[in-house]
């Protein structure tokens, strides 16, 4: 079994618990720099919008557009339960290549609802949730890829 995966969940949960404890207060300039230059393309709809503004949020003002972010969010229900998939690739404009061809899932449990509507409800806000929830998820990975580039040249 390879150690890769939970290498990097662990190496993401470090960075995550130093940031907020303020271990870590910013991010390089270089990484920074990187993120800024970073187009956001999805498909339509409410899920993508939701993704597509929460990396935005993340990232902050951007310059430039040197890396094209495309995502497409796919989603399954359950009886209780909803999953939702995000697949993603980073595309470097300058070298002509794809950096990053990954994909990342999310679940939510949906308490017991009585009517349609309120089940109907429970699951669009799962469903927001998720998506946000997918959009961090996204951004931390980007996030760890340019920081390891930076720190490599």
């Amino acid at each position: 079994m390879s150690l890769r995966k939970p290498m990097l969940n662990l190496l993401i949960a470090v960075f995550a618990m130093l940031s907020l404890s303020g271990c870590v207060t910013s991010l390089s300039v270089d990484t920074q720099a990187q993120l800024q230059q970073l187009t956001i393309t999805t498909d339509d709809g409410r899920t993508e919008q939701l993704f597509r503004q929460e990396i935005e949020r993340l990232i902050g003002d951007r310059s430039g557009a040197r890396y094209d972010l495309s995502a497409s969010i796919t989603s399954s229900r359950g009886d209780n339960s909803m999953t939702m998939t995000v697949r993603y690739s980073l595309y470097d404009q300058e070298m002509g290549e794809i950096l990053i061809n990954k994909s990342v899932s999310s679940s939510a449990s949906i308490g017991g609802v009585s009517s349609e509507f309120g089940e109907e409800q429970a699951f669009l806000y799962a469903e927001e949730r998720l998506s946000i929830n997918l959009a961090q998820k996204v951004y931390q990975r980007l996030l760890l890829y340019f920081t390891r580039a930076a720190s490599s040249s």
